[in-house]
C-alpha cells in the first residue's frame, strides 16, 4: 500500500495506530506501539499549549510540561518528585486537595474559574487585566493503567483574557446603563445643588471614590466657591472653600478646561499633589463643568482606596459632568425665562 493509502488508514480509522504501524512495518521511519506512545507523551510535555502535570496515586508529581515550566518558572526537575502540596501550599485550605481524592476513586472533576478562580497560583500574563494570579480552568481526572488507577492527570487552561474581556464588556453595559439613569434624572430635576451629589452618589461605590467638591462660578470674576462635597469634614473643607482660576488641582482644571489627573499622590513629589496627602487621598481628578465654551464650574472627585484612575475612568467620570453641565445649563435658562 502506497504513502496515500496509509494516511487515510491513519485518518480515518479509529485503530489507526495499530494498524499503520502493522501495515507499515517495512518503513523505517514508522515507530512500534511504545516508540508512538513515547513521541505522543514528550510532544505532550513539549508542545501542547496547555498545563499538564501527573501524580502517582501519593500525589507526588511524576510529569510537568514545557508549558508549566514556562508560565511557573519551575523546571521540571525541580517540580518531579515533589509533593502536590509543595507545589501548591493552599492545597487543603482552598479544599481542592478533595478534587484529587476524587480522581484516585476513579472520578474527573473540574475546578472552574468562577468557584476557585485558580488551580495553580500562576503569574498572571496580564497584569494590566487587574489578575495578579492567572485565572484558570482546571480538570481532574484520574490516570488509569490495565483498568487501574495509578495517579492523577491535571489540565490546565489560561483564561485570563477572556474573564478580562467578559469583565470589561460588563462594566461597560454596567456604566452605559447608568449613564442612561443619570441622564434620565437630570433632565426632569429641578434643583441644581442635586445634580452633582446624585452623579457622585451612583458613581462613588462604581469606581471607589470616597470624596468629592463641586465648584460653580462666583460673583466675583476669576473665582468659583464651593457648593457641594462629600467625603471631607467641615474643618478639612475650609481651605477649599474658593478655588481662583489658575491656582491649585481645581484652578489649573478650569483654567485649562481639560481634566487635570493626579494618580499615585502618595509617591508623588508635586505640591500640588502633596497638599492632599494628608487627606488620605492616593489619586484625585478635576473636571470642568463646560457648555460650549462657557465654564459653569468644576467637580474634584478623591479616592482613598485607588492610586490609579486609569483613562477608561476618566472618560466616564467626564461624561457624567458633561450630563451635569448640560442640566446645570437648562435650569439657568428656565430661570432666566421665569425672570424675564
Amino acid at each position: 500500500m502506497g504513502a496515500a493509502g496509509s494516511a487515510e488508514i491513519v485518518a480515518t480509522q479509529p485503530e489507526f495506530r495499530v494498524r499503520a504501524i502493522d501495515l507499515c512495518m517495512h518503513d523505517t521511519r514508522r515507530l512500534d506501539r511504545k516508540q508512538l506512545d513515547e513521541a505522543i507523551l514528550e510532544w505532550t510535555l513539549s508542545h501542547v499549549p496547555q498545563g499538564i502535570f501527573t501524580t502517582d496515586v501519593d500525589l507526588r508529581i511524576t510529569s510537568w510540561n514545557h508549558w508549566l515550566e514556562t508560565h511557573s518558572h519551575l523546571g521540571r526537575d525541580k517540580a518531579v518528585g515533589r509533593p502536590l502540596v509543595e507545589i501548591i501550599p493552599t492545597l487543603a485550605e482552598r479544599r481542592l486537595d478533595d478534587y484529587f481524592q476524587s480522581a484516585l476513586r476513579g472520578e474527573t472533576k473540574v475546578v472552574s474559574r468562577a468557584l476557585h478562580g485558580y488551580l495553580l497560583p500562576l503569574p498572571s500574563p496580564q497584569p494590566e487585566s487587574g489578575f495578579s494570579v492567572m485565572q484558570q480552568s482546571a480538570r481532574i481526572a484520574p490516570l488509569m493503567f490495565a483498568g487501574t488507577v495509578c495517579g492523577t492527570i491535571t489540565t490546565i487552561e489560561d483564561v485570563t483574557e477572556r474573564e478580562w474581556q467578559s469583565a470589561r464588556l460588563r462594566v461597560e453595559r454596567e456604566r452605559a446603563e447608568l449613564l442612561s439613569q443619570t441622564l434620565v434624572h437630570l433632565l426632569a430635576t429641578h434643583n441644581a445643588d442635586a445634580i452633582v451629589p446624585y452623579i457622585f452618589s451612583k458613581v462613588s461605590s462604581h469606581l471607589n471614590l470616597d470624596a468629592y467638591l463641586e465648584y460653580r462660578a462666583d460673583i466675583r470674576p476669576l473665582e468659583f466657591r464651593l457648593r457641594a462635597s462629600a467625603g471631607l469634614t467641615s474643618e478639612q473643607q475650609q481651605p477649599f472653600w474658593i478655588v481662583t482660576l489658575g491656582e491649585g488641582l481645581c484652578g489649573e482644571c478650569l483654567q485649562e478646561r481639560q481634566p487635570v489627573i493626579t494618580n499615585n499622590i502618595s509617591d508623588s513629589s508635586k505640591p500640588l499633589a502633596e497638599s492632599l496627602r494628608p487627606f488620605g487621598f492616593r489619586s484625585h481628578v478635576a473636571m470642568p463643568l463646560l457648555i460650549g465654551g462657557r465654564v459653569l464650574g468644576c467637580v474634584a472627585f478623591a479616592s482613598r482606596l485607588r492610586d490609579v484612575l486609569p483613562p477608561e475612568d476618566v472618560l466616564f467620570l467626564q461624561a457624567c459632568c458633561q450630563y451635569a453641565a448640560v442640566a446645570l445649563d437648562r435650569l439657568e435658562r428656565e430661570s432666566e425665562l421665569r425672570a424675564s
